[in-house]
């Protein structure tokens, strides 16, 4: 990634999503009443929505649906004691993220094991919500790919606006393949590599 990647895409969409991590953390300060908080999920749940968005120019909205559920909320019980922890509510989080946290955290898997590739091997093939999350996952992959490709052949000249970081792929891709002289390749679906 360029300096000018990081400093024009990169760099705001970071910064509007620790913009909505500190408005999350005003809304559970307030709920908490002075009392600590735990900010270790909202921490990743920031991470990946700023991931996401940098390389898909699209949020999952993991941070924004706590806010959004914790804002009508006008108090909680929280514990006597100002030092202990108050315990806030969490909203679901969006599905997409559920699936990309599933397959990352699967990667412990081989980590815990005497037989690292088998039991990575078996859980995936055995383990129906793992499998449902991986399918889920390359759907989302697919969908992401395919939503830059329409942008890329819908502007004249076949230019994408460096929007995120599936929109320079592409970029390179396509000089990659003019330069040497071959057609350009994309996935067009979950089995299928096929020509541009």
């Amino acid at each position: 990634m360029s300096h000018q990647f990081l400093h024009h895409t990169a760099g705001p969409l970071l910064f509007e999503n620790l913009s909505d991590l500190v408005q999350l953390w005003r809304i559970k300060s307030r709920l908490a009443q002075g009392r600590p908080i735990s900010v270790k999920e909202d921490v990743r749940r920031t991470s990946l929505d700023t991931i996401f968005a940098v390389t898909f120019a699209s949020n999952l909205g993991a941070t924004s649906a706590q806010s959004q559920m914790l804002s009508t909320l006008t108090a909680i019980e929280v514990p006597d004691g100002r030092n202990l922890e108050a315990i806030i509510p969490a909203a679901p989080t969006p599905e997409a993220y559920d699936s990309i946290v599933k397959v990352a955290d699967s990667s412990g898997i081989p980590l815990r094991s005497p037989f690292p590739l088998l039991h990575h091997w078996l859980a995936v093939r055995l383990r129906s919500d793992l499998r449902n999350a991986i399918a889920q996952k390359d759907k989302i992959i697919r969908t992401q790919l395919l939503k830059a490709w329409d942008k890329f052949n819908a502007t004249p000249a076949g230019g994408l606006s460096g929007e995120c970081a599936v929109d320079l792929m592409l970029q390179r891709e396509v000089q990659m393949a003019r330069k040497e002289g071959r057609p350009v390749e994309y996935v067009q679906s979950q089995t299928c590599l096929c020509q541009y």
